[in-house]
């Protein structure tokens, strides 16, 4: 026997061998035990997963994150790649910025892509710039046009072969770069669409020969978002034709409020409406009211402020609701109240319950709530710190004498407040008795009050015998929150 024959025979070699075996096995069985308590939704019937992947989505399907969901699920596994790929609801929603680094070929291959995945599911279409809609594109930078319309150019006519399934549709950008949809005419109307976002307006629209007809009898649009821009405004928009008569809920961002009534004159189905309002600006005279506009279903009405001069209430002068239930207005240094009594007067049987307003001086708040006595809510926003103080004395002082009807039906308060210096406090004592005086009313009590603070410096926190007086007050059974934005200090 030689000794190389020898040392294969060696026992010890082979008990070796037999040792480097086990381990294999061991760590074979180790691995399988361990991905099966790290990653048990792997073991999930395929079915279960992709209902799992399905709730996953956002509620709005033109959220940012709904154009992510598919692609971050399918980079985890192969497995989850499938799944995903097997799922068209998750390619149902695109969102892309024409700002975007990608080359045309990629943006054209990329929605096609996506697109024959969604298969025949509705879409939701997001096109966006990255400044947003609210930022103005300078208008003389030719390369900026040259690049965005070439995307147009390769982006619309895609969608455009997809169009019977456009549910939501979020058009973000100078809207001149969508003016392919003027090829098409309103007998070829995406017969799904119920939800559509234009802005933001402009006045240079290229080669467009003919108005943009495409839209005026989509049977199904009901929810409208248009966004002018400081230069064009509303007659950046006249090229677009609109079924306004048909809408149900409407939102304007940077309208003067003469712009605010024509286009509520438009609107007469109008339940919700939304306007950002900006400085007063020359208009078309075809976009003139020349008196009120009754507006039969109109719930909700918010006009906020989006210039430092806006002034939101002018909007009123030119309208008659009489199913108004919500009304909202931004910052206003004007007199408020006298167009919201002329407002009332004119609508008769209007009872607004919920009011919102911003920043409103003492004395206009009080002559406002004279004239709201259905008022459920009330909102008080952006408030200084020290206004707010006199706001709350205010209202404390107008339950005086007992007896006397104010705010008789008021449940909910809430006031949002800014401490801008870190000079002075807040009077907690002012506000407990408004607190206590509106709990101990016999008809209607006061249920629910929010004071929060929106800025970073705050006030000290109430001593122990205001905290005691807050306790009784919510053993009463009124839901307080008195505190900053991360959580209640009673």
């Amino acid at each position: 026997m030689n000794v190389a024959t020898g040392a294969l025979r060696d026992p010890r070699r082979t008990r070796i061998a037999q040792i480097d075996q086990k381990i294999a096995q061991l760590q074979a069985e180790r691995k399988a035990l361990v991905e099966s308590l790290t990653f048990p939704v792997i073991t999930l019937p395929v079915e279960i997963t992709s209902e799992i992947f399905v709730h996953s989505l956002p509620d709005n399907p033109l959220d940012y994150s709904a154009t992510e969901v598919a692609i971050i699920l399918g980079r985890v596994c192969h497995q989850w790649r499938d799944i995903t790929l097997s799922i068209p609801q998750l390619w149902a929603a695109w969102s892309f910025a024409i700002d975007s680094d990608c080359s045309l070929q990629q943006i054209r291959d990329g929605m096609k892509l996506w697109l024959s995945r969604s298969k025949d599911r509705p879409l939701s279409i997001r096109l966006y710039h990255v400044g947003g809609a609210s930022e103005e594109v300078n208008e003389e930078d030719e390369a900026w046009w040259e690049a965005a319309w070439d995307v147009g150019n390769v982006v619309v006519p895609i969608l455009l072969e997809h169009y019977r399934r456009w549910e939501n549709i979020e058009f973000n950008v100078p809207v001149s770069i969508v003016r392919d949809l003027s090829s098409l005419d309103a007998n070829q109307a995406p017969p799904n669409l119920t939800r559509l976002v234009l802005g933001s307006a402009e006045g240079y629209w290229g080669d467009l020969e003919d108005d943009i007809t495409f839209l005026v009898q989509a049977p199904k649009l009901r929810s409208l978002y248009l966004v002018l821009d400081t230069q064009h405004h509303l007659w950046g928009m006249d090229p677009v034709r609109l079924p306004y008569a048909q809408l149900t809920s409407f939102t304007g961002s940077m309208f003067s409020s003469m712009e605010c009534a024509f286009v509520l004159s438009l609107m007469p189905a109008l339940v919700e409406c939304v306007f950002h309002i900006c400085d007063q600006v020359p208009i078309e005279p075809h976009h003139i009211v020349s008196s009120p506009t009754t507006l039969p279903d109109l719930k909700s009405l918010k006009l906020w402020s989006a210039t430092p001069k806006a002034r939101p209430v002018e909007a009123l002068d030119y309208l008659t609701l009489p199913d108004l239930e919500t009304l909202a207005l931004g910052c206003d240094k004007t007199n408020v109240s006298y167009p919201i009594w002329e407002l009332l007067e004119r609508s008769e049987e209007c009872a607004i319950r919920h009011f919102s307003c911003e920043s409103l001086e003492g004395d206009e708040l009080a002559d406002c709530l004279e004239s709201l006595s259905q008022l459920l809510t009330l909102e008080l926003l952006q408030y200084d710190q020290q206004e707010a103080i006199g706001v709350l004395r205010l209202l404390h002082d107008k339950l005086h004498p007992p007896g006397l009807p104010f705010l008789p039906r008021l449940q909910g308060l809430t006031l949002h407040c800014q401490k801008k210096r870190h000079d002075g406090d807040f009077s907690f004592q002012v506000l407990l008795l408004l607190l206590e005086e509106m709990s101990n009313r016999p008809s209607t009590p006061l249920r629910c009050f929010r004071l929060t603070w929106t800025s970073p410096i705050l006030p000290r926190r109430p001593n122990a015998e205001e905290s005691a007086r807050f306790k009784l007050l919510v053993a009463k059974g009124m839901d307080i929150y008195v505190g900053s934005q991360e959580g209640s200090w009673v």
